[in-house]
């Protein structure tokens, strides 16, 4: 019997613990002017496509997706494909860190006065991801922000989850929190709103 799976983590806050990525909460003096009209047409599109592949979705039919081979039904190559690619995508994530690229003050999507200094190599934030570096953060989004993506564990979905909550849960412990005046400990890193 065939099993299918739902809910599938994707996109582009796959993984991600904030509600809303920073290129959301960007003021608009961050955000160039003609970037503003950029982002305007891109959301059409991307919703454009959504609503194309809805469309898709439910326009195929049974006989699309199933062959008679060798007397019994079987999944047509195209459809096992599919299947097998987003199986890899559950099996095939990362737990990762953004760190300070150099000390300075870096945004805290937490704190009252919405930013906390950082010495180079300290967390802002974790995370999970099955897209990788490159489609999960871009490379204008780490640079503009001085953060630099390192992988922590590469495993299956489920393992990096527990592993990003286990970092989260613990960060008010990491000695470089510790290191802080009380004052300025954190109970989660700079960049992560919620534990999730």
């Amino acid at each position: 019997m065939l099993h299918l799976r739902k809910n599938q983590p994707s996109g582009d806050h796959a993984g991600d613990n904030t509600g809303t990525s920073l290129r959301e909460t960007a003021s608009p003096a961050d955000i160039p002017a003609d970037g503003a009209a950029r982002s305007g047409y891109r959301m059409h599109v991307i919703l454009l496509l959504g609503v194309a592949i809805l469309v898709f979705m439910a326009a195929i039919k049974w006989t699309d997706v199933v062959e008679w081979i060798d007397g019994e039904w079987r999944l047509k190559p195209k459809r096992e494909a599919e299947r097998d690619k987003q199986m890899r995508k559950i099996d095939d994530a990362e737990q990762y860190a953004l760190v300070a690229d150099i000390s300075g003050y870096y945004e805290c999507l937490h704190c009252t006065t919405k930013r906390m200094f950082l010495k180079t190599n300290e967390v802002w934030k974790y995370g999970v991801t099955n897209q990788g570096e490159k489609q999960r953060y871009t490379t204008q989004f780490l640079e503009q922000r001085r953060l630099r993506y390192l992988v922590q564990l590469r495993g299956t979905y489920s393992q990096c989850l527990v592993e990003e909550k286990r970092k989260l849960f613990e960060y008010p412990l990491l000695p470089e929190n510790l290191a802080r005046p009380d004052s300025l400990k954190l109970v989660l890193p700079p960049g992560n709103l919620q534990m999730r």
